[in-house]
């Protein structure tokens, strides 16, 4: 489970390509690739930095006028998942 106050970062072997407004995150490694909505494109931007899940959810709060904590739990679950795949990584 991903904390709220660890800054999670994009991982080394992701790749993400957007392309006539549909987005892929492939892992270099395994080949694993991964469709991204309109959502995940934009949980990708947030990460171009480290940044935190209660970032994140701030970011999106903004972007699509709901409340943080309507959509921590989403998010939540597909960074897990994205991490589970080694797309993205907590930093410790």
């Amino acid at each position: 489970m991903m904390s709220e106050s660890v800054p999670i970062s994009r991982s080394l072997q992701a790749l993400f390509a957007e392309i006539d407004g549909e987005a892929v995150l492939l892992n270099l490694q395994n080949g694993k690739c991964f469709a991204v909505n309109q959502t995940g494109c934009e949980i990708w931007k947030l990460l171009e930095q480290p940044t935190t899940l209660t970032n994140i959810c701030k970011g999106l709060s903004m972007s699509f006028d709901v409340e943080p904590s309507a959509i921590e739990g989403e998010v939540q679950a597909w960074l897990a998942r994205l991490e589970e795949n080694g797309l993205v990584t907590q930093v410790e």
